[in-house]
């Protein structure tokens, strides 16, 4: 389920749906499970995501007018009050973990 994450259409959506106000949501296997892919959600970039074609990982990417701010606002879709695991994590807590 994680998977997801790594792939650029898959985290351009997520940001999109976020920016749409898309309701969404995940459910984790198990906090445990949630644990050992935190640190990576964390530091998520979306230059660093992947695509079945180089075209269309560089599609996407020239589509972000700024990177910086797609990765804030994909850390917001991801961990936010809204996000998709905003029901299964708790900032304070997760602070330690980075």
């Amino acid at each position: 389920a994680f998977d997801v994450f790594g792939r650029a259409w898959c985290v351009a959506e997520i940001v999109e749906s976020d920016c749409s106000g898309i309701q969404k949501r995940m459910i984790p296997h198990s906090r445990a499970m949630l644990d050992k892919h935190y640190k990576s959600l964390a530091y998520l970039d979306v230059r660093a995501c992947k695509a079945s074609r180089t075209q269309d990982r560089d599609m996407i990417l020239s589509s972000i007018p700024d990177v910086q701010a797609f990765n804030v606002r994909l850390q917001w879709a991801i961990f936010g009050t809204k996000g998709l695991l905003g029901k299964w994590v708790d900032g304070v807590e997760r602070s330690a973990l980075i």
